[in-house]
């Protein structure tokens, strides 16, 4: 109960959390998206809280949360399971972290646009990927 009570969150980040899930993207059927440019405090603390919660959906191997500080800097927030290597994600956006949990931040973009250079990165990913597939048959 102690441990509950410590994790409990107020109204208004609880609803941003239930929201950013709801409104989550799922890319090539292993990727979670949310994103928002609405500005809260504490973003990188629940942008972790949804990268973490949008792992419970089945199949999702990997989460990304974009959303838009205070300050105007766009922060993304990674989780992963065992599969994919986030670290190497984020560094590709500037970033760095360990292989299942990373983050980065980008100025001077929007959210829409980080969104956007996070689809390419997964996308050249996937190509990547098929390539190798066709090499070693």
């Amino acid at each position: 109960v102690r441990v509950k009570m410590y994790f409990r969150r107020d109204y208004e980040s609880f609803i941003t959390n239930a929201n950013s899930v709801k409104n989550a993207e799922i890319v090539d059927n292993i990727y979670a998206i949310s994103k928002s440019d609405k500005k809260i405090a504490n973003t990188s603390l629940i942008a972790s809280q949804i990268a973490d919660e949008l792992l419970n959906i089945q199949g999702v191997e990997a989460s990304f949360v974009v959303m838009l500080r205070p300050d105007n800097v766009v922060h993304v927030s990674a989780r992963s399971l065992d599969k994919i290597n986030v670290q190497l994600i984020m560094e590709k956006l500037g970033g760095g972290g360990h292989i299942d949990t990373a983050a980065t931040q980008i100025k001077g973009k929007s959210v829409e646009e980080v969104t956007q250079m996070l689809k390419e990165i997964l996308a050249s990913i996937k190509l990547e990927e098929t390539e190798q597939k066709i090499k070693t048959n």
